[in-house]
């Protein structure tokens, strides 16, 4: 008794026509109708009973349809086991990211993937989004954590978790530190620090609305926290940015009122990854945020 002929069998008890099975499985009729016949005559029994265009399992049949269906999924089970202990999960994962909250979520599936497959390792290059984008377009990043606002309909790519909250940097000293939001009525007047992305501006200019025009000329910056926050210590002007604790003890964080949260995404090139170790970074990704669903 042959895995292939518990196959045609299974089939056959599936469509409940011999020409139907025999289409599915790609042999002809006559084919796959002598294969049946010598596997009944190897029993010694009758598998089918057939009725015209329909065919339908016997007693005898039934008993071997659980027996068959077993022995196949064991030895797919088994075919898929070997081929995955051959495969070796290891390499360079390059991952482009800003500055952004989800970077404590990513970093717990890095090391639940790491815990698993010691191989791998994390190349992580921190840059705004364009930046981010272009070397991924140039295929030198794997994947990239692009953030609002942003287009990714040209990649494929899954939502992460959690939303950056804009916040405005100031010293604790500052008049405004005493109120626990700030408006752009607030920030008319004030000199402010904002990301260079063009994109980014265009967000601040909107939310600013007709108090953008009152405020002193802004200076702009790239990433970095920390000149963030040293320009910020210096009297250089209150800093837009997102929301992190890390930041000095002279230095306090404000929300924006109205607030301004903006969505991340995991993104790369549409198709196939190239490797095995990519694919199994996005399953790692898709089984936390599975996660953190279920606590929601």
């Amino acid at each position: 008794m042959e895995l292939r002929v518990l196959r045609y069998f299974l089939a056959i008890a599936r469509e409940e026509n011999m020409t139907k099975a025999a289409s599915v499985l790609h042999l002809t009729q006559p084919t796959l109708s002598r294969q049946i016949h010598q596997l009944e005559q190897e029993l010694g029994t009758t598998l089918f009973i057939r009725n015209g265009h329909h065919i339908f399992l016997t007693a005898s049949g039934m008993r071997l349809k659980q027996r068959a269906k077993d022995l196949v999924e064991l030895a797919d089970r088994s075919e898929a086991e070997m081929k995955q202990k051959e495969e070796i999960i290891a390499g360079e994962i390059s991952l482009g990211i800003g500055e952004t909250v989800n970077m404590g979520f990513l970093s717990r599936v890095m090391k639940s993937l790491q815990a698993r497959y010691p191989d791998v390792v994390f190349s992580v290059y921190t840059a705004i989004a364009d930046d981010v984008i272009c070397r991924l377009d140039q295929g030198l990043l794997d994947f990239g954590v692009l953030i609002e606002p942003v287009d990714i309909t040209r990649y494929q790519f899954l939502e992460l978790p959690k939303k950056d909250r804009w916040t405005a940097l100031l010293p604790k000293n500052h008049p405004l530190a005493q109120k626990k939001a700030l408006t752009p009525q607030d920030l008319s007047h004030e000199r402010l620090i904002t990301a260079e992305r063009k994109s980014v501006q265009n967000l601040i200019d909107n939310w600013l609305g007709v108090y953008g025009d009152r405020c002193r000329t802004m200076n702009h910056m790239n990433l970095s926290l920390f000149n963030k926050c040293v320009m910020v210590e210096q009297g250089l002007g209150i800093a837009l940015g997102l929301d992190f604790s890390y930041v000095p003890e002279s230095l306090v964080m404000r929300p924006l009122d109205p607030p301004i949260e903006n969505r991340s995404y995991l993104v790369w090139k549409k198709g196939p990854l190239l490797s095995p170790v990519l694919g199994r970074f996005t399953d790692e990704v898709r089984r936390f945020l599975s996660q953190e669903a279920e606590d929601e």
